[in-house]
């Protein structure tokens, strides 16, 4: 039986998708889930075998995670405040590897993760924007490049988002 880091390793290798590409996909982020795992994860769950990690198991996960209301020390280091978005995502991480062990992988018949056990989504983080009046100094202002004041122009003026204005011809 693999241990939840092994499990989690697979899953973020790719192997896992090598392995049921119809039912795991390949992942973009696997990158920022790996170091989720390795940062917060595998401190508490790493060692545990996969059919042995209960719903304690990933309560503890989570309540050993610095949060706004007083930053906690994982292993002998002090972490700044994890925002409630990249909480939940830890949440997501743990009930991913939870329900791959359980199909495809059937490692366990059933995960100990309840429905409903992710926190829930906090509010939206507001977006900033250039007033007309801040628009136009930062076009009228010969120190910054006339290329970088055309891009803040065409962005301000026709709502794209910076990659989208890379891919124009």
């Amino acid at each position: 039986m693999p241990t939840f880091q092994a499990f989690g390793k697979q899953w973020t290798s790719g192997d896992l998708h090598r392995k049921w590409p119809d039912h795991v996909r390949d992942k973009r982020t696997s990158d920022q889930d790996a170091d989720l795992l390795r940062l917060h994860v595998n401190v508490i769950l790493g060692p545990t075998p996969i059919d042995q990690v209960t719903l304690e198991d990933a309560d503890r996960v989570m309540a050993a995670l610095p949060s706004d209301s007083g930053a906690t020390a994982v292993g002998k280091r002090k972490c700044r405040p994890l925002s409630p978005a990249t909480r939940r995502h830890v949440a997501q991480v743990i009930n991913r590897v939870m329900s791959l062990a359980v199909y495809p992988a059937r490692l366990i018949p059933t995960s100990s993760i309840p429905k409903g056990w992710n926190p829930k989504p906090g509010p939206r983080k507001g977006k900033s924007c250039l007033y007309p009046a801040e628009d136009a100094q930062l076009l009228a202002c010969k120190h910054v490049p006339l290329v970088e004041r055309m891009v803040f122009g065409v962005l301000a003026r026709e709502g794209m988002r910076p990659g989208e204005l890379l891919t124009l011809r």
